[in-house]
């Protein structure tokens, strides 16, 4: 058995900015791009509120900045509030190949806070995210089986672990401190399938980076943990296994196989979960060839695998929250209006009189098979419209828009954390915030990103 605990806090402790592949550096710098503007569009979201008026913020001391603002408090505690805004909208990335989850949400919020805190570089940033992903991929690969089959958001789960590796990169923690933190933070790993469509599911990210803050602010003190919390037998990995068929032999490829070169981000260009991404893709490529036939569709078959069905468990949704996590509402939405963004995916949409129509005329069919290397999906997800006059249109896709095969150009990234921050940020700041983020191996401290409008509403500042 590997001593996989030990071999991740070596290499996160020994892990330096030369050491990271040179490609990597776009995937980073593009992760938290996006993350910060997902994080910045979600900024007065209930769930977002709710946590700052429980918080203890402050304008005068040192610590994290709360939504890029001057309003400030403990790094995890501006991780909890960050991490929860940055998946609120469920628009943030989404990576790690066959156990597809969501790094930036976790990583970047939990970077940030302590970053800001001790006035760090991209550079000492990109260091710690990318230890995060690798660890993370490290440990959920070694189970093909699914998580969210058995109920777990590995986004949750490892994301502690993740944040962990991220924290103590950060604080400069040796092997032993940081095989503390692994251990401390797998004892606080948790995310469930059943609250999706709730506030609770965005906070499985800021909990996780809270988690990992604390794990290693406890470590770096001598707080102690168990040296095998990953593989003991009684550890993390037998413990969250939907079958128990945990490869713990195989020695450590850290460091030597980067997970973020071979299975790098995936970015959404919907606001929805990613399970129907390629279905919104096939609706909105059927809205632009149906012109007025919209009102003489009499039936919408939409195809796609067994997996991306359970997360997908509502089906009538009331509001943007749970339309979210309904294939009923994605498609429908995207066949009305021809997109899906933030403006779509509102209460009232969800609620608008033609979308309840259409989605009332929508059959899911189940595939079977499953994509060889994304294996929560199936091979291809496909939408078939039957009209009144008995004509018939599919279309079929297998990569959805901004997956690692069909990436995204600069402008696309700058165009969407346009659209999520102008109201946060100033004009002039949009883009010096962008292109510092997007390039962050040449930012020399993260306290010289611009500060946002946010204003915490509910706070008793």
């Amino acid at each position: 058995m590997q001593a996989l605990t030990r071999d991740a806090a070596t290499f996160v402790a020994n892990l330096r900015f030369e050491d990271i592949p040179h490609s990597a550096l776009r995937t980073v710098g593009a992760g938290f791009c996006d993350c910060v503007g997902v994080m910045l569009a979600a900024s007065n979201e209930k769930a977002v509120n709710i946590l700052t008026e429980l918080e203890q913020l402050d304008q005068s001391r040192s610590g994290g900045r709360v939504l890029l603002s001057p309003y400030t408090a403990r790094p995890r505690d501006v991780a909890l509030i960050n991490g929860t805004a940055a998946h609120a909208l469920d628009f943030d990335d989404i990576g790690l190949g066959s156990h597809p989850a969501h790094p930036s949400a976790v990583l970047v919020p939990t970077i940030l806070a302590i970053a800001d805190q001790l006035g760090l570089s991209g550079k000492q940033m990109i260091v710690a995210y990318v230890a995060g992903y690798e660890v993370w991929g490290e440990i959920a690969l070694r189970d093909q089986d699914q998580y969210h089959t058995k109920g777990w958001h590995p986004t949750g789960v490892f994301g502690a672990i993740a944040a962990a590796s991220a924290s103590a990169s950060m604080l400069g923690l040796d092997t032993s401190q940081t095989m503390a933190a692994l251990s401390i933070a797998a004892s606080r790993s948790s995310g469930l399938i059943s609250n999706y469509g709730s506030m609770t599911k965005p906070m499985h990210a800021g909990l996780a980076a809270h988690t990992g803050i604390f794990a290693a602010e406890l470590a770096s003190k001598g707080f102690t943990g168990g040296g095998e919390a990953i593989e003991h037998p009684q550890g993390l990995l037998r413990a969250v296994s939907p079958r128990g068929k945990i490869d713990l032999n195989t020695k450590s490829q850290l460091g030597e196989q980067w997970n973020i070169v071979n299975l790098p981000l995936g970015f959404k260009q919907y606001p929805v979960c990613y399970a129907m991404h390629r279905a919104v893709d096939a609706a909105i490529e059927v809205h632009r060839t149906i012109g007025d036939r919209l009102f003489s569709i009499q039936r919408v078959s939409v195809s796609i695998g067994e997996d991306q069905a359970k997360l997908l468990h509502i089906h009538q949704p009331s509001d943007a929250l749970q339309g979210k996590f309904s294939l009923e509402f994605g498609v429908a939405g995207a066949l009305v209006a021809g997109r899906l963004g933030l403006s779509q995916v509102k209460d009232n949409f969800v609620r608008d009189p033609h979308v309840r129509a259409l989605m009332s005329k929508i059959e899911i069919q189940i595939d079977s098979a499953r994509d060889p290397i994304y294996k929560v999906f199936s091979p291809c997800d496909s939408v078939r419209i039957e009209f009144g006059d008995g004509s018939i249109i599919q279309r079929d896709v297998s990569v959805a828009k901004g997956h690692p095969l069909a990436p995204l150009a600069e402008e696309s990234f700058r165009k969407k954390f346009h659209d999520c921050t102008f109201k946060w940020l100033e004009e002039q700041d949009i883009a010096l915030c962008f292109d510092s983020l997007f390039h962050l191996e040449q930012l020399p401290n993260s306290q010289e990103l611009p500060y946002s409008t946010w204003y915490p509403l509910n706070s008793r500042i």
